[in-house]
């Protein structure tokens, strides 16, 4: 397991956390990804909203600003090609509007390697970073996704049907061509 986290503070939580768990096969990474190899300011928000830190203005009106910091960014082809990655099965993106930046950055390693991707989706955070749900929708099925959401109900898989606007869903994408598709189909 790589684990990416940009803030200092939600970093160190990180590592203690794989620290007091004793884990073993988490590699954590002090890093951004995004659409380009940059120094980017991150809005780090205060406690209890510690998990909407973005790079843009904040998607909640309730959550306020503790500090910004300088943060390193990288691209996932890039970082990918870094730590000499092979294989990835899944890939999970929630990064408070930054989504399409995220894939953008990967779009080599989304093409080779076809990971399976679950992400959330929030036109409130994507449109503070001037994206929308409907950008990811579309390159996702550009790249031969299929994309899910869970029943409600059931907490299983089924085809999604792209909505107008998202608010903190979770999607899931899977490739088109992955073995497992027809395993999980629905």
């Amino acid at each position: 397991v790589v684990a990416i986290e940009p803030s200092r503070r939600e970093f160190n939580r990180l590592k203690q956390n794989t620290k007091m768990n004793k884990t073993k096969n988490i590699k954590a990474i002090k890093l951004a990804l995004t659409d380009s190899n940059a120094i980017k300011k991150l809005n780090v928000a205060v406690f209890p909203y510690d998990g909407h830190n973005s790079f843009g203005p904040f998607g909640y009106e309730t959550t306020k600003i503790d500090h910004t910091e300088d943060v390193v960014s990288k691209t996932l082809d890039e970082l990918i090609q870094e730590i000499k990655i092979k294989q990835i099965d899944a890939i999970k993106i929630d990064v408070e509007g930054a989504e399409l930046s995220v894939l953008k950055g990967g779009l080599r390693t989304l093409k080779l390697l076809k990971p399976l991707l679950l992400m959330e989706l929030s036109d409130r955070t994507l449109t503070k970073q001037g994206t929308n749900s409907n950008q990811i929708w579309k390159l996702l099925t550009r790249l031969s996704y299929f994309i899910y959401e869970f029943n409600q109900s059931s907490g299983k898989l089924k085809k999604a049907i792209q909505k107008k606007n998202y608010d903190g869903e979770n999607i899931i994408a899977i490739p088109k061509n992955k073995s497992y598709l027809s395993k999980i189909m629905l």
